[in-house]
């Protein structure tokens, strides 16, 4: 059978104005009991779903603003549930990186959206070196690191570029549709055909 997972938006704040970005207006965070009910509802969602495993992924916005990750994360490990973290990586030094491990987190997903120049001209200044530096720090804690790449008009020719960065700084390489919406739907005509 599938896996089954939940991907938990824990919020809708950001630090980055990525190009291709699906949210809208930001909404304001829930506090801890209601993310606590959350994850009961998942958890007896989880109990009627025939499927071999589960697992949480905590997206965002940027989940590392969040003041309830490290607190969610807890509730999901001690739940027995594989956990994953899907950041853009800007805020990930060595303290952070060993926060990620030490709440029970063993794979952190990183935006990486092609060569340095195709990165920073979608995510801003700056932030490919911050994306090489936080898997460096994770994978120094055991911690594997995907890099997940958004694929459009605007970057596909860079999809080698991503393979070669990542064969160096990645445990493995993800690939998403653009979704037009939000800031993204300006590039609704970038979006690939299906050839």
């Amino acid at each position: 059978r599938e896996a089954f997972f939940l991907q938990w938006h824990l919020t809708d704040r950001c630090n980055l104005q990525c190009t291709h970005c699906y949210r809208g207006s930001e909404k304001p965070d829930l506090p801890f009991p209601q993310l606590a009910g959350i994850f009961r509802n998942f958890q007896r969602l989880r109990a009627v779903v025939p499927a071999a495993k589960a697992r949480v992924q905590i997206a965002g916005g940027e989940p590392l603003l969040s003041d309830h990750l490290f607190p969610v994360m807890d509730l999901i490990a001690t739940a027995g549930y594989s956990l994953r973290l899907l950041t853009n990586g800007s805020l990930i030094d060595k303290t952070v990186a060993m926060e990620i491990k030490n709440h029970g987190c063993h794979v952190v997903q990183i935006s990486l959206d092609g060569s340095a120049p195709t990165h920073e001209r979608i995510r801003g200044k700056g932030q490919f070196q911050r994306v090489l530096e936080a898997a460096r720090w994770l994978r120094e804690r055991d911690v594997q690191v995907t890099f997940s790449m958004t694929l459009s008009a605007e970057n596909v020719c860079d999809v080698g570029s991503v393979f070669e960065t990542a064969s160096r700084h990645a445990d493995r390489v993800s690939f998403h549709r653009l979704v037009p919406c939000g800031r993204g739907a300006a590039l609704k005509n970038k979006t690939l055909s299906r050839d």
